[in-house]
């Protein structure tokens, strides 16, 4: 017998991650609400900060922070675009964006782009810093850690905190 899905509701969502061998049963999916969403995955599931925003204001903000030197002009930016939660189509081989400036950056960066989500208790601190471990490496490859916040003034975080109003 077929799995049948219904999905009704403001906030309905229904996820699948399943690996590349395991074959699609058939089923019948019927999706009702305002921001009813169904995603399904085949194979690794890279982990990413959740949907918020759109494409439009993503690719300003990887513009912003290439330009400014926060990133790697390396990174790719269908890359960035999926790891920053600016879309949920995962490209082929997605690799962590390279930070290049300090983890407070880092930190404030991800606290304003995220910051209704954060207000909303959608996302929290911790997830927000695990995060960022999987989606942000150092120039030498290693995952980032978001260390204990502390002040920090230079230009480069002005123009930051300005790109990134909340």
């Amino acid at each position: 017998m077929a799995r049948k899905i219904t999905m009704t509701g403001d906030k309905a969502q229904y996820i699948e991650n399943r690996a590349k061998d395991v074959v699609a049963d058939d089923r019948e999916i019927r999706l009702e609400g305002e921001h009813a969403r169904y995603e399904e995955h085949a194979g690794t599931v890279v982990a990413h900060y959740p949907l918020y925003g759109d494409s439009k204001t993503g690719l300003k903000q990887y513009e912003f922070l290439v330009r400014g030197g926060y990133i790697a002009n390396t990174t790719h930016e269908q890359h960035f675009l999926y790891l920053m939660g600016y879309t949920t189509n995962q490209p082929e081989g997605v690799k962590p964006i390279e930070w290049l400036t300090t983890k407070e950056q880092l930190h404030k960066m991800l606290l304003r782009r995220f910051h209704i989500p954060l207000e909303k208790k959608e996302l929290t601190d911790a997830q927000l810093k695990r995060l960022a471990h999987d989606c942000f490496v150092d120039p030498k490859g290693n995952g980032i850690d978001i260390p204990k916040p502390r002040e920090e003034f230079s230009q480069m975080m002005d123009n930051l905190l300005n790109n990134f109003p909340t």
